[in-house]
């Protein structure tokens, strides 16, 4: 399949690491809402709290529906038609003795399965792996911030727990890399 037809999502990934942190946010001012509030006895800054707060949580479930699951999905579709659309030109171009070399379902499977599923990963990896990617360095610089130790102890632990999941698993690797950090 050709990736010059298809794009990059520079906007789509910005608004996606805006709703992911917005999504950080809601469970640290739930708890800020708790502790200072609730905890405390002041009842008479509840509501200039909760509102704020709920107003919050709203907007982080509108912004994770719209720029996490729609964006993502519609990207997958357009990139799925614009590759049919390529394979099937492609197609209508060949020669009649190129094309009867395979049968009709062969074509039918490129133009409509492979099209769909490469769009679709390709949507995945260039939207939701590079936001996702660009919140954890953002959480990373925020724990560097807070404290430098812990910073640390998250930059290694990441590898360590890549390193230590396995992604096809085999009944012959009998042996796991288990690191405990306290």
């Amino acid at each position: 399949m050709k990736t010059k037809i298809l794009r990059k999502y520079p906007l789509q990934v910005f608004l996606y690491v805006i709703a992911m942190l917005t999504s950080l946010a809601v469970p640290y001012f739930f708890s800020r809402l708790i502790d200072h509030v609730i905890l405390s006895g002041d009842y008479s800054i509840l509501l200039s709290w909760f509102f704020p707060v709920l107003g919050l949580a709203i907007l982080s479930s509108f912004l994770s529906f719209c720029f996490m699951g729609i964006a993502t999905l519609r990207a997958g579709l357009l990139n799925g038609r614009a590759l049919s659309i390529h394979a099937v030109r492609k197609m209508l171009s060949m020669a009649v003795p190129a094309y009867s070399k395979n049968e009709q379902g062969y074509y039918q499977n490129i133009a409509m399965n492979s099209a769909f599923t490469y769009g679709t990963t390709h949507a995945q990896v260039y939207l939701e792996l590079v936001g996702a990617a660009i919140c954890v360095v953002i959480i990373l610089g925020v724990m560097f911030y807070i404290n430098p130790f812990l910073g640390l102890l998250f930059t290694v632990y990441a590898p360590l727990i890549i390193f230590d999941t396995n992604p096809y698993p085999d009944s012959r690797i009998k042996t796991r890399v288990c690191v405990i950090l306290l």
